[in-house]
């Protein structure tokens, strides 16, 4: 997955956690298809910390620092 879709998901899931967050309890559950209002926002909540992690783990992963030298310690060309 790329930084921009990335990027895009936690924004519409951001939009989306405060959509729901000021539905009354029955809207809430018709629309997002669940018992409780809570199950909602906790389901919406846990793709935001997935998708958080996915842009951590990209810009570990970009900013990484590079071995370019063989030597004794790190006989190979690595990241």
């Amino acid at each position: 997955m790329t930084r921009y879709e990335i990027e895009n998901e936690l924004t519409s899931l951001y939009q989306e956690l405060d959509t729901a967050k000021s539905m009354d309890e029955a809207t809430a559950c018709k629309v997002c298809n669940v018992d409780y209002k809570a199950d909602a926002i906790k389901a919406i909540e846990e793709n935001i910390e997935c998708y958080e992690c996915a842009k951590q783990e990209l810009d570990e992963y970009e900013n990484r620092e590079k071995n370019y030298y063989r030597t004794a310690d790190a006989p190979y060309l690595c990241w």
